[in-house]
């Protein structure tokens, strides 16, 4: 279904959230956010062409592969 490209990246979004819930510490939230700016959002914005692609019909079948 290639839903996903980096599932790298979506695995650490969940180590960065679950950081998140667990300290309070100022670094490791500058860290978070340079990564939210820098690796994340590229990902959700790439995530969301995705759907939006399958939603219009680009893809004949959503369960084909590209």
């Amino acid at each position: 279904m290639q839903l996903i490209k980096d599932g790298k990246v979506w695995m650490e979004m969940i180590k960065s959230r679950n950081k998140t819930s667990h300290t309070y510490n100022e670094e490791t939230a500058d860290e978070i956010f340079n990564d939210i700016i820098h690796l994340y959002h590229a990902a959700f914005k790439e995530f969301l062409e995705v759907m939006e692609s399958k939603r219009s019909g680009d893809q004949k079948n959503m369960f084909e592969t590209e």
